[in-house]
Protein backbone atom coordinates (compact mmCIF):
# COMPACT_ATOMS: atom_id res chain seq x y z
CA UNK A 1 0.00 0.00 0.00
CA UNK A 2 2.95 2.30 0.88
CA UNK A 3 4.09 1.86 -2.62
CA UNK A 4 1.00 2.59 -4.13
CA UNK A 5 0.70 5.85 -2.23
CA UNK A 6 3.97 6.96 -3.09
CA UNK A 7 3.26 6.25 -6.37
CA UNK A 8 0.81 8.88 -6.64
CA UNK A 9 3.19 11.61 -5.62
CA UNK A 10 5.21 10.28 -9.11
CA UNK A 11 8.33 12.43 -9.62
CA UNK A 12 6.66 15.55 -10.46
CA UNK A 13 4.93 15.67 -6.79
CA UNK A 14 8.20 14.68 -5.41
CA UNK A 15 11.09 16.79 -6.55
CA UNK A 16 9.75 20.33 -6.33
CA UNK A 17 9.71 20.41 -2.28
CA UNK A 18 13.45 18.61 -2.68
CA UNK A 19 14.44 21.62 -4.94
CA UNK A 20 13.27 23.85 -2.73
CA UNK A 21 14.64 22.57 0.89
CA UNK A 22 18.25 23.08 -1.75
CA UNK A 23 17.62 25.85 -3.21
CA UNK A 24 16.81 27.26 0.99
CA UNK A 25 19.83 25.82 1.66
CA UNK A 26 21.73 27.95 -0.38
CA UNK A 27 19.89 31.09 0.31
CA UNK A 28 20.54 30.73 4.02
CA UNK A 29 24.01 29.90 3.06
CA UNK A 30 24.17 26.33 3.95
CA UNK A 31 25.42 25.35 0.96
CA UNK A 32 27.49 27.14 -1.80
CA UNK A 33 26.17 29.56 -3.55
CA UNK A 34 27.65 28.21 -6.85
CA UNK A 35 25.82 24.67 -6.02
CA UNK A 36 23.61 23.62 -8.95
CA UNK A 37 20.07 22.96 -6.93
CA UNK A 38 18.70 21.15 -9.95
CA UNK A 39 21.64 18.81 -9.98
CA UNK A 40 22.01 18.25 -6.46
CA UNK A 41 18.24 17.73 -6.23
CA UNK A 42 18.34 15.12 -8.88
CA UNK A 43 21.69 13.59 -7.30
CA UNK A 44 19.61 12.78 -3.77
CA UNK A 45 16.39 11.43 -5.35
CA UNK A 46 18.27 9.34 -8.59
CA UNK A 47 19.56 6.77 -5.50
CA UNK A 48 15.97 6.84 -3.56
CA UNK A 49 14.34 6.11 -6.91
CA UNK A 50 16.57 3.57 -8.09
CA UNK A 51 15.88 1.98 -4.48
CA UNK A 52 12.81 1.84 -4.77
CA UNK A 53 11.72 0.86 -7.99
CA UNK A 54 14.76 -1.40 -9.11
CA UNK A 55 16.90 -2.79 -6.01
CA UNK A 56 14.84 -3.52 -3.36
CA UNK A 57 16.88 -2.64 -0.88
CA UNK A 58 15.75 -0.91 2.15
CA UNK A 59 14.84 3.03 2.08
CA UNK A 60 15.80 3.27 5.82
CA UNK A 61 16.96 6.18 7.58
CA UNK A 62 20.04 4.70 7.97
CA UNK A 63 20.40 4.95 3.55
CA UNK A 64 19.23 8.09 4.76
CA UNK A 65 21.65 9.40 6.78
CA UNK A 66 24.65 7.58 4.67
CA UNK A 67 23.12 9.16 1.47
CA UNK A 68 23.51 12.56 2.68
CA UNK A 69 26.98 12.37 4.40
CA UNK A 70 28.15 10.97 1.11
CA UNK A 71 26.42 13.68 -0.93
CA UNK A 72 27.63 16.63 1.25
CA UNK A 73 31.15 14.96 2.46
CA UNK A 74 34.10 17.43 2.20
CA UNK A 75 36.63 14.82 1.49
CA UNK A 76 38.27 14.98 -1.63
CA UNK A 77 37.14 12.40 -4.46
CA UNK A 78 39.95 10.18 -6.13
CA UNK A 79 42.94 12.08 -3.90
CA UNK A 80 41.86 15.95 -5.24
CA UNK A 81 41.11 18.68 -3.51
CA UNK A 82 37.43 19.86 -2.30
Amino acid sequence: MARVEWLKLGPPGVRPPVLHLVERGISRGDLSPDVDAEMLTDLLLGPIYYRFFLSGSPLDEGFGVRLVSTLFSRRPAHGGTP
